[in-house]
C-alpha cells in the first residue's frame, strides 16, 4: 500500500505538470507555433543538456561494459512491440490506413520525457528506496544511454516503416538528431581523463561550461510536461479509429509490453549480465516497458502527413489508460526491486 500510495503520488504529479500545458493550450496562452518552438527547445537544447550533464561524469570503460544492456533492451522493445502490434491490429481488424501507425504506438514508449520526470519526482525524492543516495543521477545517466540508441531506432526503422520508404531515402540529420550528438560527445569526452579534466573538478578550466549546461538541463522536465499537456489538450478527434483498435493498442502498450520487459530483465539474469543489486538499473528497464507512446510519433505523422486525426485520438486513449496503468506497474516496479 506504500508503494502504491508513491506510485500514485508520482502519476498525479506528472499529471498536474501535463494539465498546467492543456490549460494553457485550452486558454490560447500557449498557441501553437508556440508550442512547437517548445518542443523543438527541449529537442535542441535543454534535453542534450541533461544528457551530457549526467553522463560525462557517470561514464567509464568499466561503466560500458554494463551499459550495453540499454541499447540491447531499446532494440528489444521496438522489435517485440511492432510485432505486438501487428498482432493486435490482426485481432481488432485495423483500417490498413492505421494499420503502421497503431503498431508504432505499441512499439515506441515515451523513452525520454515520461521516464526522466519519474526518475525526477521518485529517485530524487525517495533513493533509500533504490539503496543509493545518487539514485536520480543514475536514472538519468540509464535513461539517457537509452534513448542514446532508441532514438535512432526510432528514426531509423519506425519512420521508413511509417512512410513506406526504405531506410537510404532517410536523411542523416533525422537520425543524429541533438540529443544524440550530445549523448555520444558525452560518452567520448568521459573516457578521455583530460578531457573530463577540463569539466570536472574544482579547478576545471571549463568547469562553466558543465554548470551551465547542468543549469539548462534543469527545464526539460517541466517543459516535456507542458509539452505532452499542449498535444493531448484537444481530445481525441478520429475518422477511422475503431474501439478495438485503441483496446488492442492498450493491452499491447500496458499490458504485454511490460512482460516483454520483465522477460528481457529475466533474460538478462539468466545469462549473468545484468549486474546484480543495481536497483536504478533493474527499475528503468522495466520502466522502459509501460510508458505510453512516444510523442516522437505526432512528429513523424506530421511529417508525413496522412492519418494525423486518427494517431493523435489513439495517443489520447492511450495516455488516458496510461494513468492507472503506470500506477500500477509503478507500483510492481518499486516492490520487485527491493
Amino acid at each position: 500500500m506504500t508503494y502504491l500510495l508513491y506510485s500514485i503520488e508520482i502519476v498525479v504529479t506528472l499529471l498536474l505538470g501535463a494539465a498546467c500545458g492543456a490549460l494553457l493550450v485550452r486558454r490560447r496562452i500557449l498557441h501553437e507555433q508556440a508550442l512547437k518552438d517548445l518542443s523543438a527547445i527541449v529537442m535542441n537544447v535543454t534535453l542534450p543538456c541533461l544528457l551530457f550533464a549526467n553522463i560525462v561524469p557517470a561514464v567509464s570503460v568499466a561503466a560500458l561494459a554494463r551499459w550495453w544492456l540499454l541499447p540491447a533492451a531499446a532494440l528489444l522493445n521496438i522489435g517485440a512491440g511492432l510485432l505486438v502490434g501487428w498482432l493486435g491490429t490482426r485481432l481488432a481488424r485495423t483500417p490498413a490506413e492505421l494499420t503502421r501507425g497503431a503498431m508504432a504506438q505499441v512499439a515506441c514508449g515515451n523513452g525520454a520525457y515520461i521516464p526522466l520526470a519519474i526518475i525526477a519526482v521518485l529517485l530524487q525524492a525517495r533513493p533509500a528506496l533504490f539503496g543509493d543516495k545518487n539514485a536520480a543521477a543514475l536514472g538519468v545517466t540509464y535513461a539517457s544511454l537509452y534513448l542514446i540508441a532508441y532514438s535512432p531506432l526510432q528514426w531509423g526503422v519506425v519512420f521508413p516503416f511509417l512512410s513506406h520508404k526504405p531506410l537510404r531515402a532517410l536523411r542523416l540529420r533525422q537520425v543524429l538528431t541533438a540529443p544524440i550528438v550530445a549523448g555520444l560527445a558525452a560518452v567520448v569526452i568521459g573516457l578521455l581523463p583530460w578531457a573530463k579534466a577540463l569539466l570536472l573538478g574544482d579547478n576545471a578550466p571549463l568547469a562553466a561550461v558543465y554548470h551551465a549546461a547542468q543549469l539548462i538541463s534543469l527545464a526539460t522536465v517541466p517543459c516535456a510536461l507542458l509539452i505532452i499537456g499542449g498535444n493531448l489538450a484537444h481530445g481525441p478527434r478520429p475518422v477511422l479509429l475503431t474501439w478495438p483498435t485503441i483496446v488492442t493498442a492498450g493491452l499491447g502498450r500496458f499490458v504485454v509490453m511490460p512482460l516483454v520487459a520483465l522477460a528481457g530483465i529475466a533474460a538478462f539474469r539468466a545469462l549473468g549480465v545484468l549486474p546484480a543489486g543495481d536497483k536504478v538499473l533493474y527499475f528503468v528497464l522495466l520502466l522502459q516497458g509501460f510508458v505510453p507512446p512516444a510523442m516522437n510519433l505526432m512528429v513523424m505523422y506530421e511529417v508525413l502527413g496522412h492519418c494525423k486525426k486518427d494517431m493523435a485520438a489513439l495517443m489520447f486513449w492511450l495516455y488516458l489508460a496510461a494513468i492507472p496503468m503506470m500506477a500500477l506497474w509503478l507500483t510492481f516496479g518499486i516492490k520487485v526491486v527491493q
